[in-house]
């Protein structure tokens, strides 16, 4: 039988067929085409272009690089492989990857590989570098006299105060001559086992050295003498400041505190993710 005899022959048993089997018959070719549609469709999404190789700044990200990512992320997809977020968390994470690399090579710290892919060793010690020194921030030390820790002192207020002024004006003045360091001064103070009497925690109180605070960032609990960190210069020792506690209600005055600041940098980003936002912005 020839082609048209057939195609005759089938269009007639079509015709023959009742309402009902011909509506089954509908739906099975529906469903067989979006099966077949799906099985094309399934894997790597079309609408983003995952598989090309691109450049972030200087960092080449390969295919490969996004495949193995990917493994990395979602070790057993099962059908998770056709969801385009999937694929594109691996394609953000490498981004972020290449970018602190990229930041790394442009700062000096170490030199791009040979075939300029990502190098987890890289990318570590570049975010390492911009969460401490890369970005903007202060460090420093300071030493601490309360004396009104959340209840007055036996002693009184103004009789704990007056004694503890002049106990940390004394080493605030030795330490700005050179003759003691802000170490020694903290040692000092935590020595002085009278001011137990004052302050239970003298001794914890007495020193802290803080290191790369960036803005946003608190170290004293009194927000307007915190804030007053990244306006003191660097290298230079602090006057007596006053702190004040809060005891649910209000702000009172409650230490004197010396600080320095012994390295202060200001740059364009306060932290690392100010950093990694505005190189994705730029791509």
């Amino acid at each position: 039988m020839d082609n048209p005899s057939r195609l005759t022959l089938i269009l007639d048993k079509l015709k023959n067929l009742t309402k009902f089997q011909k509506i089954m018959l509908i739906s099975t070719l529906v469903l067989v085409v979006t099966i077949v549609a799906l099985v094309i469709l399934k894997g790597k999404p079309a609408d983003v272009p995952l598989h090309e190789d691109y450049k972030v700044g200087e960092i080449n990200i390969t295919e490969q690089d996004i495949e193995e990512r990917y493994a990395l992320l979602y070790p057993d997809d099962s059908g998770e492989i056709a969801k385009t977020e999937n694929w594109q968390a691996a394609k953000d994470q490498l981004n972020r990857s290449a970018i602190l690399q990229d930041e790394g090579v442009k700062e000096g710290l170490f030199q791009n590989t040979p075939d300029g892919r990502i190098d987890p060793r890289k990318v570590n010690e570049a975010e390492e570098y911009f969460n401490t020194k890369g970005t903007t921030y202060i460090s420093g030390e300071m030493f601490t006299i309360w004396f009104y820790n959340t209840n007055p002192p036996a002693v009184g207020v103004e009789f704990a105060k007056q004694k503890v002024l002049e106990i940390i004006s004394g080493l605030q003045q030795k330490v700005a001559s050179g003759e003691l360091t802000m170490k020694q001064a903290g040692d000092i103070i935590a020595s002085r086992t009278d001011l137990v009497a004052i302050d239970f925690a003298y001794n914890w109180n007495a020193y802290a050295e803080f290191l790369y605070i960036h803005p946003g960032e608190m170290v004293i609990n009194d927000p307007e003498l915190d804030k007053k960190l990244w306006e003191l210069e660097e290298g230079v020792t602090s006057e007596v400041l006053t702190g004040k506690d809060f005891n649910g209600t209000e702000w009172y005055p409650a230490y004197f505190k010396v600080i320095r600041i012994n390295e202060k940098r200001q740059t364009d980003y306060d932290n690392l993710e100010q950093l990694i936002e505005a190189r994705q912005k730029e791509s």
